[in-house]
């Protein structure tokens, strides 16, 4: 049988109209702001979702979700037996299958989330949002931008460990042992302290890495999940870092830093409330 729920804002203006067959999502799923412009239109089968559309408060159509890579299961040697002492000992990891987002996530991007949630929107220290990769973000608000990407799409977004972090800048199964993520030559794939007129760019204007992946050194930091701490020297599958901490781990370097801090194996560290203009966040989808 089929059933057919509506739902009320207070303000008597319709909220949403959801189809259900059997107990399952199943037919379309319409949502509505409140001031009466169409949120989201969406086709379910046996509760899976098969198409949708979102559009903004302002009627304009919302593109989502971001261009995400495949990174296929691997095992590789993380870490560094020549470089901070942090980075030691080199040891063996191996990670499951997992997607990554293929640029830092942008301002225009994280504005939406903010549009829909009613939380303030970050400083963009007067560089420009748009195409730029969003800033001045805590860990949890990182955080929370997956967990509302994860309601809007129906996919499960997370911020990636600093394991599947260091494996994807290595370039996965197809990495070539470059210094920085996707070269030897920092300015052909990123922004630092030497090329980056001190200010963040545009994601996705350097050269990717062998993934196609961009940005992963240089240009802002990236949360991770993972508490900081030391290394391991025994063989890890798919590790998550400490159970607790005092600080999450930050890979990749920055557009003010110099390039010894944009390796693929540099690790930093920041408390979890933290907000800078060099530090921001992509995306994993398990």
């Amino acid at each position: 049988s089929t059933d057919v729920w509506t739902g009320w804002y207070d303000n008597g203006q319709k909220k949403v109209v959801k189809e259900y067959k059997d107990g399952k999502k199943d037919g379309v799923w319409i949502r509505w702001h409140d001031n009466g412009l169409k949120k989201f239109e969406g086709t379910y089968k046996d509760d899976e979702l098969i198409e949708s559309t979102r559009w903004d408060k302002n009627g304009v159509k919302i593109t989502i979700p971001p261009d995400m890579v495949d990174v296929p299961r691997g095992t590789f040697q993380m870490g560094s037996n020549s470089g901070e002492n942090d980075e030691k000992p080199l040891h063996k990891v191996t990670v499951s299958n997992y997607s990554i987002s293929k640029t830092e996530v942008t301002f225009e991007q994280y504005d939406k989330f903010c549009d829909d949630t009613g939380r303030g929107k970050p400083d963009d220290e007067g560089w420009g949002r748009g195409n730029r990769p969003v800033i001045n973000v805590s860990w949890q608000d990182a955080v929370d931008y997956c967990k509302w990407m994860s309601i809007q799409t129906g996919n499960s977004y997370r911020l990636p460990t600093e394991a599947e972090w260091e494996y994807a800048a290595r370039s996965g199964s197809k990495r070539t042992g470059s210094k920085y993520s996707g070269s030897n030559q920092l300015d052909a794939v990123g922004w630092y302290k030497n090329n980056s007129g001190f200010k963040t760019h545009p994601v996705a204007q350097k050269k990717p890495n062998a993934l196609g992946l961009y940005d992963m050194s240089g240009n802002v930091y990236e949360w991770c999940s993972d508490w900081y701490g030391a290394y391991s020297s025994s063989p890890k599958t798919d590790p998550k870092g400490p159970k607790s901490g005092s600080r999450h781990v930050i890979r990749g370097g920055s557009w003010d830093i110099v390039n010894y801090y944009c390796r693929v194996t540099n690790r930093l560290r920041n408390f979890p409330d933290d907000k800078h203009y060099y530090l921001g966040f992509r995306l994993v989808q398990e």
